[in-house]
């Protein structure tokens, strides 16, 4: 039963981690992006 139940725990934090990890990256995804598109912006702009 124990080893079970720590195991579960084990898998737990896992997901936890997982999860946070999942949500920081989501969270910096935009901000790379918005400075790509900006990039390609001033790019296009010169190009013009």
């Amino acid at each position: 039963m124990a080893l079970s139940k720590t195991r579960l725990n084990f898998f737990d934090q896992g997901v936890k981690s997982l999860s946070i990890n999942l949500l920081g990256y989501l969270l910096l995804l935009p901000r790379t992006f918005n400075l790509r598109a900006k990039r390609f912006v001033k790019v296009d702009f010169k190009t013009q």
